[in-house]
């Protein structure tokens, strides 16, 4: 379908938001389809994929999948609507439309895996068009907290490919649910390193400090129905993959990190309200509001009980709900403001009524007013703390909640009330297009009508929807001393709030030119120095491993030199002192033996050679001598031999008369 998308929307332009809105709405009929997981069943279908390793793709639906995909989906139905109207003037519809549909679609396929290499492709499948729609359509820097985003989700992606390959290699398989049968095989040390991997991933994607960084400048930049579908749908693939990974697979070990999760939850939803109560920056000002519910939302999950995590999950639907109202008044209030400045806005109830009901319907949701969704779920998680004896959780809670309320009453008092501002006189300022302004009153019901849920409407109760998760059945009721506790802190903060923003009869202005007013105003504007601090770790801190390994470098080049310059050195002595008078020895040596050479060579020459040729001479010349006495002739040979005899007759005759 997403191929189709593409190549249609060539044609269709905005209009494609139609085909990708058909297509989202066959699938949320799909899953109502699956209406008897209401009940406690499960619909499942697999069919093989990888089959000699034992891997097969499949769909499961039960009761927490079939919530959490069936409002990701009708998220995305809306904002498809959404974005005919808002981007109609934008370049590349088709491209952008076909990209909504697959980020949808990425995070559907992670809610419904059946097994870990499934759940990890969709995950990959998710993030990336969420990153390129930003960067392509977002605004502002835009492109450069992009890739910020890319960079945390390659670590996240990392951290959890990690975290499937040990738990693989521990338990010989991938089937998410026969894992929890074959847990024991895995020893504990191997399970704290498996859960330490598998949180660094899901919490970066909810954004949990300290890995939070990345939201409020990604979401702020873009685009709103795709900011929308971040906050209101992708935070709680995270959410959802804690409750069915983590509290399901590594129950004793996740338990025994109560105090710590716990910690890092209420850490974050202070975090998140302070940064939203400072902000000028609509769209800056309700990411940093959907990173404090996203404390909410990992404090539910991290209580193990029955109330908490059925308050998380519930959580989890009620923030996409409220939130998209939120996200879709902003669009509005952006589009026909022309900024996303709130001090640039004001007076725009008389112009905009519609959009400020569902804003203030949204607002009072956030805060938990009852009868508004945003109070039951939010009730459950604050009443999780108090049954578990959490008191010091529950008073930060209470106080996180005081935050929501004000900031929440804060830029709708600024934005809506009061006087026009300079900026919008010059604007003809007017209520949203149809195509904007029927999403947000589809949302704006939901906000009375998923409270219901809470209370048994259409069968879907507290006890049932945390059963898939393993916990037990237990009795799920509002305590009415948190709702009372919960009252009063939303009081406590509404009343200052009326009197600076709303009746202007309480300056700030002491505070704000005050020592401790502009300590706490650079504070909040740097964020807390995260991002320095991260700046400092992990830039710096490369550039001054760099520059130590540089260093040592340096100095083991000196080293070399210095090395090379001592056998240099060495060298040369050895030559100065051995090798040179060698080569003197071995010279005179040469000069002595080409001098002997030279004399045993005229020795040779005139001596020998001169007496063995006079020699040979004297015999050529005898044999010439004697050569002439062989004449051939018998004659002479006979008288030779008479000669020969009479002489040697005469030296016998000699020696007898001893005369010889």
């Amino acid at each position: 379908m997403i191929p189709a998308t593409y190549i249609a929307g060539r044609k269709l332009g905005k209009n494609t938001g139609w085909l990708v809105f058909a297509a989202l709405v066959f699938t949320a009929s799909m899953l109502a389809l699956c209406s008897e997981v209401i009940s406690g069943g499960v619909v499942e279908e697999v069919y093989a994929w990888a089959p000699t390793i034992g891997l097969t793709f499949g769909l499961r639906v039960d009761i927490v999948s079939f919530v959490v995909a069936l409002i990701i989906d009708i998220i995305g139905i809306l904002a498809s609507i959404y974005s005919i109207s808002y981007m109609e003037h934008e370049e590349g519809l088709d491209v952008y439309f076909a990209l909504l549909l697959m980020f949808v679609v990425g995070m559907l396929g992670v809610i419904l895996s059946t097994n870990l290499i499934q759940f990890y492709i969709f995950w990959e499948f998710m993030i990336i068009p969420a990153i390129f729609l930003v960067a392509e359509w977002g605004s502002g820097q835009a492109k450069q907290f992009s890739f910020k985003a890319f960079l945390y989700a390659r670590v996240g992606g990392f951290s959890l490919l990690f975290g499937i390959l040990l738990t693989y290699l521990s338990l010989g398989t991938l089937n998410m649910y026969e894992i929890p049968t074959l847990i024991h095989r895995m020893d504990p040390s191997m399970q704290a390193i498996v859960v330490t991997f598998f949180m660094i991933g899901f919490a970066l994607k909810m954004a949990i400090l300290p890995m939070h960084t990345w939201l409020p400048d990604f979401h702020a930049e873009a685009p709103v129905p795709i900011h929308m579908l971040l906050s209101s749908a992708m935070l709680k693939c995270g959410a959802y993959a804690i409750a069915r990974i983590l509290v399901t697979f590594f129950t004793e070990m996740m338990i025994s990190l109560t105090s710590l999760f716990a910690s890092l939850a209420v850490i974050t939803m202070i975090y998140g309200g302070i940064m939203a109560l400072a902000q000028t920056d609509l769209k800056r000002l309700l990411a940093y509001s959907s990173l404090s519910q996203m404390g909410y939302i990992f404090f539910g999950l991290t209580t193990f009980s029955a109330v908490g995590l059925t308050g998380a999950l519930f959580h989890v639907v009620n923030h996409a709900i409220f939130k998209g109202v939120l996200f879709m008044c902003a669009g509005a209030i952006i589009h026909a403001a022309g900024t996303k400045d709130i001090r640039l806005m004001g007076g725009l109830r008389r112009e905009m009524p519609i959009t400020f009901t569902a804003c203030l319907i949204g607002a009072l949701s956030l805060s938990g007013i009852p009868p508004l969704n945003g109070f039951w779920s939010k009730d459950l998680i604050i009443a999780a703390a108090y049954e578990a004896h959490m008191y010091p959780f529950l008073i930060v809670m209470l106080i996180s909640s005081a935050l929501t309320f004000a900031y929440s009453l804060r830029w709708i008092s600024i934005a809506f009330l009061g006087e026009k501002s300079e900026h919008l006189s010059e604007r003809h300022v007017h209520e949203a297009p149809v195509l904007m302004l029927a999403p947000i009153l589809v949302l704006t019901i939901l906000c009375f009508i998923s409270g219901l849920l809470e209370i048994g409407l259409f069968g879907i109760t507290f006890t049932n929807i945390a059963g898939p998760l393993g916990i037990e059945h237990a009795h799920i009721q509002i305590e009415a001393a948190t709702v009372a506790l919960s009252l009063l802190a939303l009081v406590a903060s509404g009343i200052p709030v009326y009197f600076i923003y709303y009746r202007k009869t309480v300056s700030m202005d002491a505070l704000k030119t005050g020592r401790l007013g502009l300590g706490l105003k650079k504070l909040v504007n740097e964020g807390f120095y995260f991002d320095k601090i991260y700046y400092k770790i992990f830039i710096d801190g490369t550039y001054g491993v760099c520059q130590v390994f540089n260093w040592i470098d340096g100095t083991l080049n000196a080293l070399n030199q210095a090395a090379a310059s001592l056998v240099a050195n060495v060298c040369q002595r050895f030559y100065r002192w051995v090798d040179k008078p060698l080569d003197i020895f071995n010279y005179e040596i040469a000069k002595f033996m080409v001098s002997f050479s030279t004399i045993s060579n005229t020795f040779d020459t005139k001596v020998l050679d001169g007496s063995m040729n006079s020699f040979a001479n004297r015999l050529v010349k005898t044999a010439e001598t004697v050569r002439r006495i062989q004449t051939g002739i018998v004659q002479h040979y006979v008288l030779a031999y008479l000669i020969g005899v009479v002489f040697l007759a005469l030296l016998t005759i000699m020696k007898l008369l001893n005369v010889w």
